[in-house]
């Protein structure tokens, strides 16, 4: 079986899908399930691979119309080894890449699933007011016809699955979940940790921990007011925001509302940390939040909970109803009076504390780990070329 993801760009700033995208595919490659990835890139903005990676990933410059990742090089590439490939992986919507790679495996008879990603979230729709019309101009002549034709529309939650059957578009709908990369679950032994020395915490720090795109969607108008009312309560607590911040919503909206709290010195950011340093943020955190408008699935929650922090998030994550009902996080509404509330709750009940961390780390690794979702991802792919 020889598979080919699509992704039309892999860089680590656009979030977690990248990283996802590639962890699947190394670990497609493990299970002898041959997997490749063709994708876009910048300019002379070359995509880095570590070494472990087994993934041959192929990424075409693109030079014009960036804004939907337009790139030549990859038009020939699809062009040319579309039929060596005995299915085709969409990841997201709205890009050339994705488009095309879906318009012309149909076109030569070759099975293609879409993971939607969230892309069809109702709440996107009502923020893109600007590029509304065009929006639904490539919907209605290149992606619904694409997504009514895909032997496979793959989600990774329930509510997502909910979402998509609305648009009454395709009837073949899978749920199967993201999984955390191995590398959470690596048992090493500890060195001494300079994490907090190096960005100026205490010991004694109460460090509440947002990481994730610094975006619109994830509710950092309402963590900073939240925060503010915290911190005039528990003296000891920080709020530390780590993640790559693409649209320049840092400056025009989180740091100003910092400076009018006069919260600087209670309130720090640092640029995307990955690998070591990405788990050193969790573990020397004591707290993660993510009080987010609309979350697909919210990977960095279970990333949390697998280094054994507390977490809360907002009831609008489809993952919400089964953290709500599996007890392995608090969950709060989408306003800054019950983020307070449960955050507070997280600083008062040490004890559940405990049970609610244990008991989350243990649903995390029997769910959300590799060889748990892989397992069902080749299911389906036996199951789509079968058919």
């Amino acid at each position: 079986m020889k598979i080919l993801h699509i992704i039309s760009t892999l860089r680590k700033e656009d979030g977690g899908l990248p990283e996802s995208v590639k962890n699947l595919s190394n670990e497609l490659n493990n299970h002898k399930i041959y997997s490749d990835i063709a994708s876009t890139h910048y300019k002379d903005k070359k995509i880095k691979t570590s070494k472990p990676d087994k993934t041959r990933i192929y990424s075409f410059k693109r030079f014009i119309f960036d804004n939907i990742q337009f790139s030549l090089e990859f038009k020939k590439f699809i062009d040319l080894k579309l039929l060596q490939y005995d299915l085709i992986h969409i990841h997201g919507l709205y890009r050339f890449p994705t488009s095309y790679a879906a318009y012309k495996a149909r076109k030569l008879n070759i099975p293609y699933i879409i993971s939607t990603h969230g892309s069809l979230d109702p709440y996107l729709y009502k923020q893109s007011k600007k590029n509304l019309f065009l929006k639904r101009l490539w919907e209605i002549l290149i992606d619904f016809p694409i997504i009514k034709k895909a032997n496979g529309i793959h989600c990774t939650s329930d509510i997502e699955k909910k979402k998509i059957k609305k648009f009454n578009l395709n009837k073949k709908i899978f749920t199967i979940p993201i999984f955390i990369s191995n590398i959470f679950f690596e048992k090493k032994r500890e060195k001494e940790n300079k994490f907090r020395k190096i960005y100026g915490f205490g010991d004694n720090d109460f460090i509440i921990l947002f990481l994730g795109r610094i975006n619109f969607k994830k509710g950092l108008d309402l963590l900073i007011p939240a925060f503010d009312k915290i911190n005039k309560k528990f003296k000891q607590t920080k709020l530390l925001m780590v993640g790559p911040n693409p649209d320049g919503y840092l400056e025009r909206i989180v740091n100003p509302l910092i400076k009018k709290l006069k919260l600087n010195k209670q309130v720090f950011y640092i640029k995307p940390q990955y690998d070591k340093n990405l788990i050193a943020c969790y573990k020397n955190s004591d707290l993660f939040v993510l009080p987010s408008y609309t979350e697909n699935f919210g990977l960095t929650i279970f990333e949390a909970m697998s280094q054994k922090i507390p977490v809360v998030v907002s009831n609008q994550v489809d993952l919400a109803p089964v953290i709500k009902k599996n007890n392995l996080a608090r969950v709060c509404d989408c306003n800054v009076e019950s983020l307070v509330e449960k955050i507070i709750e997280v600083l008062k009940n040490k004890k559940n504390n405990q049970i609610i961390k244990k008991k989350a780390y243990k649903f995390v690794k029997s769910n959300y780990s590799s060889s748990s979702v892989v397992k069902q991802i080749i299911k389906l792919y036996k199951l789509v070329l079968h058919n």
